[in-house]
């Protein structure tokens, strides 16, 4: 089975400071150290881990690529605790597998393309239920969270970098792209200039980051309704030839996200967005942000890992081996200052 995957990332600009010498520049970065991984689940080599994501009460969410969708391991005892979500139309069914998943108040959510709604299932039991999303010609969302009933959106929008559509269903378009977008106008921006969107568990902010670039935005919701509060100093935007991404020239960038409600964790590709992609998005570095867009430090981890996820100094990965996909844990040793030459 190839092991690929559709989501990218990029990396993050670092806090530097001028070297006496040459043209180049010497970064002292907070490092965290990551002990050797411990095995907590194993899964079949046909079954490929796609997101994980930590509940309330600190089991582990597994998104995979074959139903049942998701599975909710104990961490303590490493068992399988349930497991839900299948193909299908009735009620508690889902026609295709899901994307974009975030977890929030004791829910995963994500957007279904498919029914044009939100879709909805409480943890651990695997309780169901959808809403319904606007669309129509000027708004085509691909990726969407929900905040106290308000509907966040990126993707097919007429106007504006992300979309808010109120508890009585007006949509309202919010920011400007942080890039030049070129040519390029209306609904097709989102298709060309693809983005993520990433939720706090529990409170009213959330992170949109573009996918074959280094670029990412934090946002926040409040009385007054949404505003960005941080844009990144990135380096490079998608490279659009034509009307597509010419994926050999964009960088990796941030090539997967978590978030809890205290930090941004943001995994460092490397090379460019097509290699990263083909070789299943992994990395062993994770920088680590808090909400407000301070710069914290830096994770290394023993190995390399794809979808991953933190609590405090503990994070849990997932590897990809030939003949199985497992979920690890890693300790975070305190961090240090280290120099680094760029």
């Amino acid at each position: 089975m190839k092991r690929n995957n559709h989501y990218l990332l990029a990396c993050l600009c670092l806090f530097v400071c001028s070297c006496s010498h040459s043209n180049r520049q010497c970064t002292a970065v907070p490092v965290s150290e990551a002990e050797k991984g411990e095995v907590v689940y194993t899964y079949g080599s046909d079954n490929m881990i796609m997101g994980l994501y930590l509940s309330d009460n600190d089991q582990i969410v597994a998104l995979t690529l074959q139903e049942p969708f998701f599975s909710v391991i104990d961490v303590k005892t490493k068992s399988l605790q349930t497991s839900f979500g299948r193909k299908g139309r009735a009620n508690g069914e889902l026609l295709n597998a899901p994307f974009g998943v975030n977890y929030r108040g004791g829910e995963l959510q994500f957007f279904s393309f498919s029914t044009k709604s939100m879709v909805y299932y409480s943890v651990p039991d695997g309780r169901f239920r959808s809403e319904m999303v606007p669309y129509q010609v000027s708004f085509r969302p691909t990726r969407a969270v929900e905040i106290d009933g308000a509907i966040i959106a990126t993707g097919g929008l007429e106007q504006g970098r992300v979309a808010f559509v109120d508890t009585d269903r007006h949509i309202s378009p919010i920011a400007d792209y942080p890039f030049d977008i070129e040519s390029v106008s209306g609904i097709y921006r989102g298709g060309l200039y693809q983005s993520d969107i990433y939720v706090a568990p529990n409170s009213p902010k959330f992170v949109v980051r573009t996918i074959a670039s280094d670029c990412f935005e934090i946002y926040e919701m409040d009385g007054a309704g949404i505003r960005r509060v941080f844009v990144n100093e990135f380096k490079s935007p998608p490279v659009i030839e034509g009307r597509r991404i010419n994926s050999k020239k964009c960088v990796a960038g941030h090539i997967r996200v978590y978030v809890d409600d205290d930090y941004i964790y943001l995994m460092s590709g490397e090379g460019c967005y097509q290699d990263a992609s083909n070789a299943g998005l992994l990395s062993d570095i994770i920088h680590k942000y808090d909400w407000s867009g301070k710069f914290e430090g830096v994770i290394n981890l023993p190995e390399k890992v794809g979808p991953f996820c933190v609590k405090d100094s503990i994070l849990f990965g997932a590897v990809e081996n030939p003949d199985c996909s497992v979920i690890k844990k890693y300790v975070c040793g305190q961090a240090s200052e280290k120099p680094v030459i760029e």
